[in-house]
């Protein structure tokens, strides 16, 4: 009898154990790899970002209201020469189709769609607003490619100290509205 409770409470403890480890790879494990990947696209495309707007205005200019615009095809190209050093990221893409933004990325023979509506926030950062909820898969590719493409745009503004007035998606690019604060 007593054995078996042994092997119960043995087999109870084990039980108790994964769930416990289950619970801190999913609250912790998972929102920092995710917070990882979508810097890792923010560095990215900030860095795309700065260089194609550096090289065609000046900080004074920018100060004074600017309308920029930010290829896709550009930023296409550029990530598919970062994407081809990576292990498990096939492509990535970033294109227009109407008023939206749509990024699409082919992760390990999966391919992810998103589509993002630009908007602007009240302290003049962009926000990119999900079209399609999705399953849980979809939501975190949308917070990797959404957030560090909408955190890399936010990023280049703070450093700047410029603040979005307006944002239209055209056939390859978006439109950047940007004035000094």
């Amino acid at each position: 009898m007593f054995r078996r409770r042994g092997c119960l409470l043995g087999c109870g403890g084990f039980l108790i154990l994964c769930v416990i480890a289950s619970g801190i790879g999913w609250f912790f494990g998972v929102p920092r790899a995710v917070d990882a990947l979508r810097d890792e696209v923010a560095d990215g495309v900030s860095t795309i970002v700065a260089e194609n707007v550096f090289s065609n205005y000046s900080r004074a200019r920018l100060q004074q209201g600017q309308d920029v615009r930010i290829s896709f095809s550009a930023l296409n190209a550029e990530l598919q020469d970062t994407s081809d050093s990576e292990d498990n990221l096939d492509s990535l893409r970033i294109v227009s189709r109407g008023n939206n933004i749509v990024m699409s990325a082919s992760v390990s023979g999966q391919t992810y769609e998103i589509a993002f509506t630009p908007s602007i926030t009240s302290d003049g950062h962009l926000d990119l607003i999900n079209v399609d909820e999705g399953g849980w898969w979809q939501q975190q590719t949308m917070t990797v490619l959404g957030g560090g493409f909408e955190k890399s745009i936010n990023t280049w503004l703070d450093q700047n100290d410029l603040v979005l007035t307006d944002v239209t998606v055209e056939a390859d690019s978006i439109m950047l509205s940007v004035t000094g604060r």
